[in-house]
């Protein structure tokens, strides 16, 4: 299945709450079997959606880390 405005696929590794770069086979789900590639579709029997805010709240932490980090040290 593809997303109806950007065209990318929406059952694949990137879009799952188990996906997890770092982990052993970037996925949280110890039984799921190998994707090589996690953007493409897949069919792991695991999937589940991920949580969107979820993912955008770890992006704006993580700016607000680095903020904090040149207020601190400087440019």
């Amino acid at each position: 299945m593809l997303c109806p405005n950007c065209g990318a696929y929406l059952h694949s590794c990137v879009n799952c709450k188990f996906y997890s770069p770092g982990s052993h086979n970037d996925c949280r789900e110890p039984q799921a079997d190998l994707v090589s590639d996690k953007k493409s579709s897949n069919f792991c029997e695991y999937f589940s959606p991920g949580d969107k805010k979820r993912a955008t709240q770890k992006k704006g932490e993580k700016r607000n880390a680095r903020d904090r980090f040149d207020r601190l040290f400087g440019e």
